[in-house]
């Protein structure tokens, strides 16, 4: 562990919480922060009124008025001018300043990139900030990259995805020498973009990883590879598409286990274990929140329609990055100068 992760261990964990984006904004924000409370200091941004009407502590929570959101409908010039009245710029503010160690935010993603960009900056080397995900496979977890954050991406994006994947599977995963896969519409050679093929022409010079070639989306889980990379166009849909694919899942398993004549529902108590687990692992919202890698701090972008539940579990991923240390552990692997990371 880093100097300056042994710092932040042994300290209380610093959360700003951006109260103003997503679906819902202060309704779900708040209240999941609140869970949090006595564990961890929180800087609470967003509308001041809506927020003090939730029950606050004493200590240990500081409110920031910001009730407006970042948008894109005005253009890229006004979002960057708007930073310091709108709750995601005060957020990154706050972030850089040091005031806090993470911040965990539900806006829009392409306003927070551009912004978290301008206000934090990039790691060396890295050109695109990544949206980032540790996902649990049929075999151990794997990487995936980018889910969001790049709409569409050079070869040199998608290399330097995969070169974030490898430290982060290295990492924290303890893969020696990651398996990288471009996510594709089928496996064979000839299949794909041209610049996919570019892309995976530079990926197989990789020192410190194994490039296997494309994946197909329906073998996502099957264990071909420990980092999957992909535009963030693809990324998204794919992600969203598990999220819906879990959402069915439960919902034929309810309607299955709704339907049992009720000589046989006895035997849902002698399941009721298995099915509990069953039910927590298609629950998607135990997934939320994905960190922004290549940052020169630690964001976690949470879905945008999360609820309370799903918006806590993003926060806990706040809470976890901060021990991580992730962007000088990050910059490490890249073998980056870190000393002026955090």
């Amino acid at each position: 562990m880093s100097a300056e992760a042994a710092r932040r261990v042994s300290e209380r964990p610093r959360l700003i919480v951006d109260c103003a984006g997503g679906d819902h904004g202060v309704v779900v924000a708040v209240p999941a922060a609140l869970r949090f409370a006595p564990q961890v200091d929180l800087i609470l941004v967003g509308d001041k009124a809506a927020i003090a009407r939730f029950p606050l502590p004493q200590t240990g929570v500081r409110v920031v008025h910001a009730p407006e959101n970042a948008s894109m409908d005005a253009g890229i010039r006004k979002l960057l001018r708007s930073t310091s009245v709108t709750a995601q710029g005060r957020c990154l503010s706050l972030l850089q300043s040091g005031a806090g160690d993470v911040l965990v935010s539900a806006a829009d993603t392409s306003a927070l990139l551009i912004l978290a960009r301008h206000e934090l900056g990039a790691l060396p080397g890295i050109d695109r900030p990544a949206i980032t995900k540790q996902l649990i496979g049929k075999a151990g977890s794997f990487w995936m990259a980018d889910l969001g954050a790049n709409v569409r991406c050079t070869p040199q994006l998608l290399v330097q995805f995969a070169q974030m994947g490898v430290v982060a599977a290295r990492t924290f995963s303890g893969i020696e020498r990651p398996r990288v896969a471009l996510l594709n519409i089928g496996t064979e050679a000839s299949k794909g973009l041209a610049r996919l093929h570019r892309a995976g022409e530079a990926l197989a010079l990789l020192p410190d990883a194994s490039y296997v070639g494309f994946v197909e989306g329906s073998a996502l889980f099957d264990n071909q590879a420990d980092v999957i990379v992909c535009e963030g166009f693809v990324g998204n849909v794919a992600l969203k598409a598990i999220e819906g694919t879990a959402g069915m899942a439960r919902h034929l398993m309810g309607e299955a286990l709704g339907s049992l004549p009720v000589w046989q529902r006895p035997l849902l108590w002698a399941l009721r274990s298995a099915l509990t687990q069953l039910g927590e692992r298609l629950d998607t919202g135990r997934y939320n929140g994905a960190p922004i890698l290549g940052l020169n701090h630690t964001v976690i972008k949470s879905h945008g329609a999360a609820g309370v539940d799903a918006f806590a579990f993003a926060l806990q991923r706040g809470i976890d990055a901060i021990s991580l240390a992730l962007p000088s552990t990050l910059a490490s692997g890249l073998n980056i100068d870190a000393g002026a990371q955090h």
